[in-house]
């Protein structure tokens, strides 16, 4: 028997508890890892306001990454089957994510911001969506690193070993 790599669909991210849970407690390490290794005065900043939301609405972050990502994934899900078709699969080996990605840079960025606007727009009235307005301009400085953590948690969760 051999080990070989298989892609599910994105859908299964969404559609398996434990799948889903797993994504989401790594998307919030990887939220937390960057917030923490974020200098200066800035990082001073943003390390503030990711504490105070965390204060005054626990849990809200890991509700925030739920909602956002659902749509995400709704939204990225034909460009995430093109990368699957693009792959022989299962396979011993296939092209990492992040390459589909890079090539669709603009696509996958103009997904990201029409979810991210969407839900900033719908709650502008409230604490959540006055920060985001705020910070806009700082998450589209970080929009790449934001894509490539995005990435490699969803490459993390739909890459699976499978034997032939």
């Amino acid at each position: 028997e051999r080990q070989m790599k298989y892609i599910s669909p994105l859908k299964a991210i969404a559609t398996d508890e434990a799948r889903n849970a797993a994504f989401l407690t790594d998307l919030e390490r990887r939220i937390e890892t960057r917030v923490r290794g974020i200098g200066a005065l800035k990082g001073l900043v943003i390390r503030n306001t990711y504490s105070a939301i965390k204060a005054i609405r626990p849990g809200y972050v890991r509700h925030l990454l739920k909602v956002l990502s659902r749509d995400y994934i709704d939204a990225y899900t034909p460009l995430h089957e093109e990368y699957r078709n693009s792959q022989v699969i299962p396979s011993e080996s296939i092209a990492p994510l992040s390459s589909f990605v890079d090539a669709h840079k603009d696509e996958v960025k103009a997904i990201f911001w029409r979810i991210a606007d969407k839900y900033g727009d719908h709650y502008k009235q409230h604490f959540i969506g006055k920060i985001y307005a705020k910070f806009k301009p700082m998450i589209d400085e970080h929009l790449p690193i934001v894509l490539s953590e995005l990435t490699e948690a969803i490459e993390d969760c739909t890459v699976v070993d499978v034997k032939s």
